[in-house]
């Protein structure tokens, strides 16, 4: 190589925006480029003759260590490592560096390292890990406060911003009170006053729905005391409450802390939603058993009484009849709404279940002689085997409820489920769209809550079903998106 290559090859590397040094086998330094000025504080001069290892956080200096002597021993290698190197201040940075063994060059005698400052990048995947993992603690919490202590914790920890406030609506809707503080937030900025929706920057960001960030808190004149707080980021929660950041120093928020606290409001919001449906569920639950307890006891026990009175009575055997198919009406419909109520739509684990072999064992619990059931498929699906068989039995009953005894049930596989079909007389097409309501039912012999029941408990399985017509003109259940066992 000639004197102008090699001159042409240091002015590249005194010019370039990385950092780039060469070192001997034991990692001292033989050069190091300006860019170190700016990059970790150092001067060049200051850096030769010192052994460049020296600087690596001691967390990560065995894996640096390991990486540098590969490449010493292997001449060919090309390492990429990332580390924190200290800087001239005493702070960490990260650095993601490649090394390359150039030992036998004829412009450069020794290991020449090329460093990219990451620190950003690295806080940055620091902080989406550490949202993720929170995330999935928040999403497990029991109460509002948890989870706006999670955010408020997530924000210092994730982020650094150890200023943060986590303000949701009150319960009359009026306010926004400070439910979660860091402790670095009470001692600088003191006690944080409640707003009404719509008061102070908070209440101002949560009535407009958007972010809003103020680089100057100390030119609002609104009558609130924000302590020593000169920058100020807020964040809606949806309609729960905003995450409120502050800062010291003034315009100490960019676009980053932004986007990150806007996926940190998302996930906050998501969390929230979730325990007010699951308390709200668990209202309903508890004012199901209630009610299912009114029927199974003050309904139920003067049914039975009845019931048994009733074989004692002489005389008209016409009213004793009718008197009997009431009653038996009446304790199908309790055992329909008994198991709407205190079943609703969950599911135990699932299980590989054999559709020709539970088909026929709830076919054998309904049916009469002349009801003829036809299985054309032995697929294996994943369900539930205690709650299964009551779609079997509801649509076998249905079907001989408007097919007759002489109705033929047939029971196959599909591309992503299975169906139930029958040879009866079909669902006239105006009433398609009610025939999975509760109460609703086109015989009066039905109770009106046997679809109800399929429809809720292949919901809670996660499917799909839909009432068709049979290639015999009869009804035809569809079943989809049903996990199915492959066959062996």
């Amino acid at each position: 190589m000639t004197d102008t290559d090699s001159e042409r090859y240091r002015r590249l590397i005194e010019y370039s925006s990385d950092l780039i040094g060469v070192l001997d086998e034991d990692g001292t330094v033989q050069f190091m480029s300006p860019s170190v000025v700016r990059i970790l504080g150092y001067d060049p001069a200051d850096f030769e003759g010192e052994n460049a290892l020296e600087h690596i956080h001691p967390e990560d200096e065995s894996r640096v260590l390991e990486a540098y002597s590969a490449l010493v021993e292997n001449p060919e290698a090309s390492e990429v490592v990332e580390f924190r190197y200290r800087t001239a201040d005493g702070e960490w940075v990260w650095l993601e560096t490649r090394g390359q063994n150039r030992l036998d060059d004829d412009v450069i005698d020794g290991i020449v390292v090329v460093s990219r400052e990451i620190t950003a990048r690295k806080r940055r995947e620091h902080a989406l890990e550490t949202l993720h993992d929170r995330t999935r603690e928040m999403l497990q919490a029991d109460s509002r406060e948890k989870i706006a202590e999670l955010a408020a914790r997530t924000a210092e920890e994730a982020m650094g911003y150890p200023y943060t406030v986590v303000r949701l609506v009150s319960a009359d809707e009026r306010y926004l009170e400070p439910v979660a503080v860091t402790d670095r937030a009470r001692e600088v900025l003191g006690e944080r006053p409640i707003y009404e929706i719509g008061e102070g920057t908070a209440g101002s960001a949560f009535e407009s729905g958007d972010v809003e960030i103020f680089d100057d808190l100390g030119a609002i004149d609104d009558g609130f005391d924000r302590g020593d707080a000169k920058t100020g980021l807020f964040v809606p929660v949806g309609d729960h409450g905003v995450i409120c950041i502050g800062e010291t120093e003034s315009g100490a928020l960019d676009q980053e802390d932004i986007q990150l606290s806007r996926i940190l409001a998302a996930n906050t919001e998501v969390a929230l939603d979730r325990l007010e449906r699951e308390t709200e569920l668990a209202r309903q639950n508890e004012r199901l058993e209630e009610f299912a307890s009114v029927i199974s006891h003050d309904l139920s026990s003067p049914l039975n009484v009845a019931m048994g009175r009733l074989s004692l009575v002489e005389g008209n055997e016409d009213q004793v009849e009718a008197i009997g198919n009431a009653l038996d009406r009446m304790e199908a419909l309790i055992q329909d709404v008994l198991a709407l109520a205190r079943k609703g739509q969950t599911v135990d684990e699932t299980q590989p279940v054999v559709l020709s072999e539970i088909g026929k064992q709830c076919f054998r619990n309904v049916s009469t002689r002349e009801v003829t059931l036809e299985v054309e498929s032995d697929g294996t699906i994943l369900a539930d085997p205690a709650r299964l068989p009551e779609i079997f039995e509801n649509l076998f009953r249905n079907a001989v409820e408007h097919g007759g005894e002489d109705v033929t049930i047939t029971v196959g596989t599909t591309r992503d489920g299975f169906y139930v079909e029958d040879d009866g007389p079909g669902i006239p097409p105006d009433d398609l769209d009610r025939i999975f309501e509760a109460g609703f039912s086109t015989s009066e012999e039905g109770t009106g809550f046997g679809l109800s029941i399929v429809e809720q408990i292949a919901e809670a399985h996660g499917w799909s079903v839909e009432v068709t017509e049979s290639e015999s003109r009869g009804a035809r259940f569809e079943f989809s998106d049903v996990a199915m066992v492959a066959e062996p």
